[in-house]
C-alpha cells in the first residue's frame, strides 16, 4: 500500500527480482530502471531517477541556446540588411544572408519544441508522473505518489532519491500461524517511513 492505495509489485522475469515500485525494465538498455521516465533514443540511455534531472537541464539549456541563437542571427541579418539602400542590394543580400534566415527558422523551430517538451515534463512533475505512468495510463483511480504540486516538484527536483511515500507492506499478518508476536512485531516494522 501506497498513500493507502494497492500497488502491484511486479516481477522482472529477465532481470529475475521483484521490480521497486515505479521501476520498468527497458527493452533497449537490458536492465531495470527505478522510476522509469523513458528512453531516450537521442542520448541512447534511459531516464530515470539518476538522470531525470539532468536530462530537464538538458532540455532547458537546449531551449535557451536556440532561443538565443536565433535571436542572435536574427539581429546580425537584419543590421545586414538596414546597411543596405537600393533594391538590388537588398536582394543580394538575402541571397548572400539565405543561410542566416534558414538557422533563424530552424532554431526557432527547435526553440519551440524544446519549450514544449519543458512544458510537458513540468506538467507531469506537478503530478507526480514519469513519461511511461503518464502515457500508458497507470493510475486509473487515484495517483498514490501524487501529494501536492509544490511537494511534487521538491520531490523530484530536491528529494536526495525522490521517495516521501508511505509504503505498508500487506500479508504480514498478526494472527499468522505459528507466528504469534514476531509476526506482529514483523508487520508494525513494515509499515515505516521510507525517505
Amino acid at each position: 500500500m501506497v498513500n493507502g492505495v494497492q500497488v502491484k509489485q511486479r516481477w522482472c522475469s529477465t532481470c529475475r527480482v521483484y521490480r521497486p515500485l515505479r521501476s520498468k525494465h527497458c527493452s533497449y538498455c537490458d536492465r531495470c530502471v527505478f522510476r522509469f521516465d523513458h528512453h531516450c533514443t537521442w542520448l541512447g540511455n534511459c531516464v530515470g531517477i539518476g538522470n531525470y534531472r539532468s536530462f530537464l537541464l538538458l532540455v532547458m539549456t537546449a531551449t535557451l541556446f536556440f532561443g538565443h541563437s536565433s535571436l542572435i542571427t536574427l539581429k546580425v541579418a537584419r543590421q545586414c540588411l538596414r546597411e543596405a539602400s537600393d533594391a538590388s542590394v537588398v536582394r543580394r543580400l538575402f541571397v548572400a544572408n539565405a543561410g542566416k534566415f534558414l538557422y533563424v527558422a530552424y532554431a526557432s523551430l527547435m526553440c519551440l519544441a524544446f519549450s514544449i517538451l519543458m512544458l510537458y515534463h513540468l506538467i507531469i512533475m506537478a503530478c507526480n508522473l514519469t513519461t511511461n505512468e503518464h502515457v500508458r495510463d497507470y493510475y486509473m483511480e487515484r495517483n498514490p505518489f501524487d501529494i501536492t504540486c509544490v511537494e511534487n516538484y521538491r520531490q523530484v527536483l530536491c528529494s536526495p532519491y525522490g521517495r516521501t511515500y508511505r509504503v505498508s507492506f500487506a500479508g504480514a499478518g498478526a494472527g499468522s500461524a505459528g507466528g504469534g508476536g514476531a509476526a506482529a512485531a514483523a508487520a508494525a516494522d513494515s509499515a515505516r517511513e521510507v525517505e
